[in-house]
């Protein structure tokens, strides 16, 4: 039996960036999805690689914040997120997408910066 194909990490880049330029030409034969304005490529078993560019409608708080963006996949969503606002963190956004099977939560840290949790639905 073959094992499941599963996505552990999410990577987004968003605008120009010169990780996801490079990354984007490293990667370019692992390309899994495109849409204008963006790029999802497997970077590496479990890990896939978003770039977002001119074209992606990216919320203004994952636009303009610092880059990477990292989203980890967790067991119980709503236990990460208990877990996160205990230490400090807020809850940005959170939807469910049934084309992806994905429950995403977006969270701001206790320093600032944007992470993201998703579970599967």
């Amino acid at each position: 039996m073959k094992a499941k194909k599963e996505i552990h990490i999410i990577i987004t880049l968003f605008g120009y960036h010169p990780l996801g330029d490079w990354a984007g030409q490293l990667f370019a034969d692992r390309q899994v999805f495109s849409e204008p304005g963006t790029r999802v490529l497997k970077a590496a078993p479990g890990v896939m690689l978003q770039l977002c560019g001119c074209g992606a409608q990216a919320p203004t708080y994952l636009a303009s914040t610092k880059q990477p963006i990292i989203a980890f996949k967790v067991a119980d969503l709503e236990q990460a997120i208990k877990l996160a606002e205990a230490q400090g963190a807020k809850m940005i956004e959170r939807t469910t997408d049934p084309c992806t099977g994905f429950s995403f939560c977006y969270l701001q840290l206790a320093d600032g910066s944007i992470t993201g949790c998703f579970a599967s639905v």
